[in-house]
């Protein structure tokens, strides 16, 4: 039987259109196995059909939904990618083709979706599943004949309250509080990574024993904190290779999230830009590093790039991941490409010109 998953909705097997939608994959894993459970429960074995949102075409995927199925009384219709299926409709860069759609009086995917949830088939499910959602009426046509669930990125309190739970529902251990909350502060809030971790650290503990806060320690990385530092101190060195291998190893293998690593960045450019500008100033750098929450080693490379910049170059680049983040947030930006284009930044020697000015000034 599926568990519920950590949010608060829960899908039925009457429920003819569903939308998964936000960062958070692996919940949107967890909803999914939920609503198949529910459907088989109701109707015994069920066909899934699966289509690709950047290649479907809307008549295809509600063909597939009316037409019946030759074994199975049920289907459940998904389509991945759901924000680029349904966008021609809203997007300036495909208005054209919308308009020629409409001057022959064919309808656009959306809009053929928007007609079928007035009358939904009920022997199929339909699901669609995406990172970004823009529903404009569909968000009041679905609730109608289904549910539209946001998949959010959990905090960390909701993330340690999620671990001390899947522990002994899925891999018959047990987590105390603590212990989940290490291992929350060396994961982040990322499910599939904090569910990866939580199959091998049960594995390690052995059947029906509990996770310590000792196998967290041997067996999980690094700290957010000390992975956060890494890069930092990687990305001062103004190695373009260097930057570019480091950044893409942490979202590749380490699995960061990419809101970490995009905060990590902005968080050291900002950093680099108040020591400069306070340095120029004349103030303490010991009291700066204090204001800035810089010790050890961090309040040593900080204000020795401080150092090699100007107050200006130093605020193009804050300004520069500031844009970036906010254009990553609004969907207009790959937040990977992004994280890359970044790193390279931090290599321009442009930024790093100003250190014999600003000692002489």
């Amino acid at each position: 039987m599926a568990k519920k998953p950590a949010g608060n909705t829960e899908l039925s097997a009457d429920q003819r259109v569903v939308v998964l939608h936000g960062p958070e994959a692996f919940l949107r894993s967890l909803y999914t196995d939920q609503l198949k459970a529910a459907l088989t429960k109701v109707h015994g074995e069920i066909e899934i059909v699966r289509h690709d949102g950047r290649a479907s075409q809307a008549v295809d995927v509600l063909d597939d939904c009316r037409s019946f199925g030759l074994i199975q009384q049920h289907k459940l219709v998904i389509i991945d990618d759901a924000d680029e299926f349904l966008k021609s409709s809203e997007d300036d860069d495909d208005e054209g083709a919308a308009e020629a759609a409409r001057a022959v009086g064919r309808k656009t995917n959306r809009q053929l979706i928007e007609s079928y949830c007035a009358s939904p088939s009920d022997s199929a499910t339909l699901l669609l599943r995406c990172t970004t959602w823009r529903g404009g009426k569909l968000d009041k046509l679905i609730p109608e004949v289904g549910a539209v669930v946001a998949c959010e990125e959990l905090s960390d309190d909701r993330a340690v309250a999620w671990v001390g739970r899947r522990a002994p529902s899925r891999y018959q251990s047990s987590i105390d509080t603590p212990t989940a909350a290490l291992l929350v502060e060396r994961l982040g809030a990322d499910l599939g990574r904090l569910d990866s971790e939580l199959s091998k650290l049960s594995s390690a503990a052995g059947e029906g024993k509990p996770i310590t806060r000792q196998l967290v320690v041997e067996l999980v990385g690094q700290s957010r904190e000390e992975e956060v530092w890494g890069v930092q101190q990687t990305l001062l060195a103004g190695d373009a290779t260097a930057n570019l291998v480091h950044v893409r190893e942490l979202l590749n293998v380490s699995r960061v999230p990419t809101q970490q690593m995009m905060w990590a960045i902005s968080d050291l450019a900002r950093k680099v830009h108040a020591m400069s500008a306070g340095l120029r100033a004349g103030m303490n750098p010991f009291s700066l590093a204090g204001t800035l929450k810089l010790w050890g080693p961090a309040k040593d490379a900080v204000t020795h790039a401080a150092h090699r910049t100007t107050p200006a170059s130093a605020a193009k680049l804050f300004g520069a991941c500031v844009d970036m983040d906010a254009r990553t947030k609004s969907g207009f930006s790959d937040p990977e490409r992004a994280i890359d284009v970044l790193a390279a930044r931090f290599a321009d020697p442009s930024i790093w010109t100003g250190s014999a000015r600003q000692r002489r000034g």
